[in-house]
């Protein structure tokens, strides 16, 4: 697996590319997540329209889902939206990060990179109620 993070001033976008494996995706959210400017983050967008393939179940999004509750507690205010075309990971994404017994942060999975901005820029922010959208700028 390829990625890079790119930090913004209110967020990261993370782009992935050719196979990942389960291990490797959880890393790379791990890394961001213990980033110490993790803690005033709005927003995450893992970009997965490039990967090829993968090792992604729903135990691994459990896994997730697992960090991401942990994390919260640095951040409350963060919410994720993964960029992917593949439906059946698209579904196994949002219907594991999204259950009640597992969802931490707003999670979303949108087919392109500007589906994803759009969806940001609805957002609330979770503290101050003020929108996102003037926070996100790519």
């Amino acid at each position: 697996m390829i990625y890079d993070s790119i930090w913004k001033p209110a967020g990261v976008y993370k782009k992935l590319s050719g196979f990942v494996t389960a291990i490797d995706f959880i890393q790379a959210a791990v890394e961001v997540q213990s980033d110490e400017r993790f803690e005033d983050v709005r927003y995450i967008v893992k970009d997965l329209a490039e990967v090829t393939g993968h090792t992604l179940t729903p135990d691994s999004m459990t896994d997730l889902a697992v960090i991401h509750c942990g994390f919260q507690s640095v951040n409350p205010n963060c919410r994720i939206v993964f960029v992917c075309f593949d439906e059946n990971l698209a579904n196994v994404i949002k219907s594991t990060l999204t259950s009640k017994k597992l969802a931490s942060y707003p999670v979303e999975v949108m087919g392109t990179v500007s589906e994803a901005k759009d969806w940001l820029g609805r957002q609330f922010d979770l503290q101050n109620t003020e929108r996102v959208k003037r926070l996100v700028r790519y």
